[in-house]
């Protein structure tokens, strides 16, 4: 029980942290709110396009992810990197050229990753209620005259790994608000290297966010794949590293773009 109290705490959280956001600094900053969810827009368009891309790509050359999980999680980052901050580039270039200010970059960022934090804090109250109803009933085929055998056995164990699950970590219950925390940063700290490149007129801001992007998927993936609690802990350390990133970005901007 406890796990599933603090699971929907969690899935509260990552629904009311981006709209606190939103109404505080749109008000503070004077930003207009539909800079944040065209951002967030922006964002699950490009999400659906990455799950696209990887997905055919999965379906043609399915030798190549399933060699070794190490292949696929050097895929998976590089494409990550390569897809997602390429993709902000071309956003912010296109789509969003009044955005070349300090806090326009950090509330584009908070839209970016907001919307979709909210979205995942709404399928995972709705998961808990789903967990709950598993687990606090007694007999499938009772309830569900009309199953098959088959379908009731999956039933049953959806059941035993809903068990598992709540008799784990219960820090694992809060994992959701570590990593979009650290994602919100590291989605800030990427946004001021795209925004340096057109203030600048360098390039090369572009490829440290490409880069940077790529290398800390691979890590959290690999790590992940050995320990999520480990994991957990690299999210705190890869969140508190975007924010110092951001410090140091920002001494690069000019003083007029605040």
């Amino acid at each position: 029980m406890i796990f599933l109290i603090l699971t929907a705490f969690a899935a509260i959280a990552l629904i009311v942290a981006p709209i606190s956001a939103l109404v505080y600094l749109g008000k503070a900053w004077k930003l207009p709110n539909s800079l944040f969810w065209k951002a967030g827009l922006s964002m699950i368009m490009m999400e659906i396009f990455y799950l696209a891309a990887v997905g055919n790509a999965t379906s043609l050359w399915p030798q190549v992810f399933e060699s070794s999980d190490l292949i696929r999680i050097l895929i998976v980052a590089a494409s990550t990197g390569l897809i997602f901050e390429l993709g902000r580039f071309f956003v912010l270039d296109r789509l969003f050229k009044s955005v070349r200010s300090i806090r326009g970059s950090v509330f584009f960022a908070l839209g970016w990753s907001g919307v979709e934090t909210m979205m995942l804090g709404f399928f995972l109250l709705v998961s808990i209620f789903g967990m709950y109803f598993v687990l606090n009933n007694g007999s499938f085929s009772s309830i569900m005259p009309n199953a098959t055998t088959q379908e009731i056995a999956q039933l049953e164990d959806v059941k035993i790994q809903a068990m598992e699950l709540i008799q784990g970590n219960p820090l694992l219950a809060v994992a959701p608000v570590i990593e979009r925390g650290a994602r919100a940063l590291i989605d800030m700290a990427m946004t001021l290297l795209i925004v340096l490149t057109f203030i600048r007129g360098e390039q090369r801001y572009a490829w440290y966010a490409v880069g940077a992007r790529a290398t800390v998927t691979f890590i959290l993936l690999y790590v992940n794949m050995l320990n999520p609690l480990a994991a957990l802990c690299l999210f705190i350390a890869a969140g508190a590293g975007a924010l110092l990133l951001c410090v140091k970005l920002k001494a690069l901007f000019p003083k007029q773009a605040v």
